[in-house]
């Protein structure tokens, strides 16, 4: 499936026009290599689904993270980055 980012308020409340920049590590660190469109702007649902992102790796032991970085577009905030959890990559068959 492709990774989706829900940008929320405190209470919940989705928030539109975040801009959303997708990145990879690995499990120790080291960055890896996203293709495709790594950065989204959330629509009003507070959702930016990133379906035509390509990994490149070879299998980093202890497997690989997205990290997910935002700023609010056009109005003060912060966003805070969120992490995924551990995943493998294994080579197409």
């Amino acid at each position: 499936p492709a990774p989706t980012v829900r940008a929320a308020t405190r209470a919940g409340s989705p928030v539109a026009g975040v801009e959303v920049t997708l990145t990879v590590t690995t499990n120790n660190g080291q960055p890896g290599v996203l293709r495709g469109t790594t950065t989204l702007v959330t629509g009003a649902d507070g959702l930016a689904t990133f379906d035509n992102l390509f990994f490149e790796g070879n299998g980093a032991t202890g497997g690989y993270r997205i990290v997910a970085e935002g700023i609010v577009l056009g109005r003060p905030g912060t966003v805070t980055p969120a992490t995924s959890d551990r995943f493998n990559v294994r080579p197409a068959h």
